[in-house]
């Protein structure tokens, strides 16, 4: 894939320490909008605490905020296009699949990580409050359009100089920190390298946020109809864990043949990559998450 490298290196410098900042930026005022919203503004007076609007007036503040300061930053780099391209229908199922086995596998990981450095796993809660619809808004549909968008579309191809292989894992790597713990950390990330390949090779975020809409609607949302009913709580769990075996076995299948583009060894794109990691903003956002 010709992604235009520069040839000169600081067009690559300056474009890892706004990508680092951006990122930065994200997090930051990921934060600061719903407490500056609520506290600031006095939003908090018109809602009851813990309300399904409170949740979801925050939860627009911290992406429109978060999302928006990133993509102002993002809008001073250089942007390689990247081509449109279709998806097939068996294609579709085969990647949800693998999907599924990957956020199983990395959720173990996360669990075996947790535990083995706190002794025991945290609490993380998928569903956030008690309204059906606040819950759907939040965890099915605005997570996933503002993070797709911010990781994929608009990060991937402000890397692409660096390489397909960086640009996809530098993405993964901002999208699974921004969780802020070890027991998500791995899904996050596995799902992530997931979400940047499908993106690299479509040219297209809408099929990776579709994607994570569904993750997140069996994660957070179904699972929340079945729990209370032993009976189908256990069909639902066979069912996921054949998925989650299935998705695994076609991974594995799979891995040998996902090739990613990098820049030659010894180029300015090879030897500037290191900028991405370790410039301050990347750094900062490393140890804030």
């Amino acid at each position: 894939m010709d992604v235009g490298m520069p040839a000169s290196g600081k067009p690559l410098i300056k474009n890892a320490l706004l990508c680092g900042a951006a990122v930065l930026a994200f997090a930051v005022m990921q934060r600061l909008s719903a407490e500056l919203a609520f506290s600031v503004f006095g939003l908090h007076t018109l809602f009851p605490a813990e309300s399904g609007a409170e949740l979801l007036i925050g939860t627009v503040c911290t992406y429109v905020f978060g999302a928006g300061s990133c993509a102002l930053i993002l809008s001073l780099t250089d942007k390689t296009e990247t081509v449109k391209r279709g998806v097939r229908p068996a294609a579709a199922f085969e990647t949800l699949l693998i999907a599924v086995g990957i956020v199983y596998l990395g959720n173990i990981a996360g669990i075996a990580v947790t535990t083995a450095l706190s002794g025991k796993t945290i609490a993380v809660e998928t569903v956030f409050g008690s309204d059906l619809l606040t819950n759907i808004a939040v965890t099915v549909v605005i997570a996933p359009v503002a993070e797709e968008t911010i990781f994929r579309k608009m990060l991937i191809p402000r890397l692409l100089p660096f390489g397909e292989r960086t640009a996809v894992v530098f993405s993964a790597l901002a999208f699974a920190l921004l969780h802020g713990n070890f027991q998500q950390f791995f899904y996050a990330f596995g799902f992530g390298i997931l979400c940047g390949f499908i993106f690299v090779r479509t040219g297209r975020a809408a099929f990776t946020v579709a994607l994570h809409m569904i993750i997140n609607a069996f994660g957070g949302i179904v699972v929340t109809f079945v729990k209370d009913n032993t009976a189908v709580l256990l069909i639902y769990a066979a069912l996921a864990l054949t998925a989650a075996a299935v998705g695994s076995a076609l991974l594995c299948r799979s891995i040998p043949k996902l090739k990613l583009d990098q820049p030659e060894k010894g180029s300015e794109a090879s030897k500037t990559c290191v900028w991405l990691y370790l410039n301050p903003f990347s750094l900062t956002y490393l140890a804030r998450c």
